[in-house]
């Protein structure tokens, strides 16, 4: 600012070097200057330069020496809730985005399908789901808009959960007579609520979870394209295994109770 205010102190052409617009390199360098600690800083311009092999080694080894090179980390992957992974667990997350995939690419569980039907074992009514499951995904085609993940609605569906788990209730009415939109409502205000349950999932591999999902759910809702939020529990069944319980929305304000709610668990 000096520089450019006092203008021509010692004969120096400050503020023409600065708006010059010839000048398109500069370097700097600032000092002590003498005993008295003032300041001491050289200015040097350039319209057109070129650099001698001696000054590329010189700046290569200052910065290797001031600034040296770190191996970038690599990034955490994202997971699908700020919840912590004791809460919604990396199944959890592992399968909605397994889902996900299906919902935005129907032809990425076209294959696993083919595979079934290609094994002769495979008869009867297992035979006929796969091959339904198999026409919906290729008739479907063109993907949709992912999922949201929405932690309220996880909140319901791990309550209901829960109830598996501790209750042995099986499908989507609750031990105590309450309907998915009921349990939702604890967490938010919500429209076009929408629930999946099995209480013979298969959750020891994403795949065959996402695979037996497909195959046994009703796709519609999977494919609705007005749904804009889902999520996803899973949990240990009292009699049947595994336990899962899917919810989806097409639109989800959650009360400030939960919010808190989400809060403290994240805390």
């Amino acid at each position: 600012m000096d520089l450019f205010i006092d203008a021509n102190r010692g004969g120096r052409p400050q503020r023409q070097n600065l708006l010059n617009p010839n000048f398109n390199a500069v370097g700097v360098y600032t000092c002590e200057h003498g005993n008295m600690g003032q300041r001491f800083t050289v200015i040097d311009y350039a319209g057109k330069m070129e650099m001698k092999s001696h000054a590329t080694e010189t700046i290569a080894a200052l910065k290797e020496k001031y600034h040296p090179a770190v191996e970038p980390e690599e990034p955490e992957p994202e997971r699908c809730s700020i919840l912590p992974e004791d809460v919604v667990t990396p199944n959890d997350c592992g399968l909605f985005e397994k889902f996900n995939e299906v919902r935005t690419n129907p032809s990425s569980m076209v294959a696993q399908l083919d595979e079934l039907l290609a094994d002769d074992a495979l008869q009867g009514e297992n035979r006929y789901l796969v091959f339904k499951a198999r026409r919906k995904l290729h008739k479907q085609r063109a993907g949709l808009k992912a999922f949201a993940f929405n932690d309220s609605l996880f909140l319901a569906a791990a309550d209901h959960c829960k109830d598996g788990t501790d209750n042995g209730i099986v499908g989507d009415v609750g031990s105590d007579g309450s309907f998915p939109s009921e349990r939702v409502q604890k967490y938010a205000k919500a429209m076009g609520v929408e629930e999946q349950v099995d209480a013979s999932a298969v959750l020891d591999s994403v795949d065959k979870a996402a695979q037996y999902g497909i195959v046994n759910f009703d796709l519609e809702q999977l494919f609705n394209p007005h749904t804009k939020f889902g999520a996803l529990a899973t949990c240990a069944h009292k009699t049947a295994g595994g336990f899962y319980v899917g919810l989806t929305a097409e639109s989800v304000v959650p009360s400030k109770a939960t919010l808190q709610k989400i809060d403290d668990i994240i805390k």
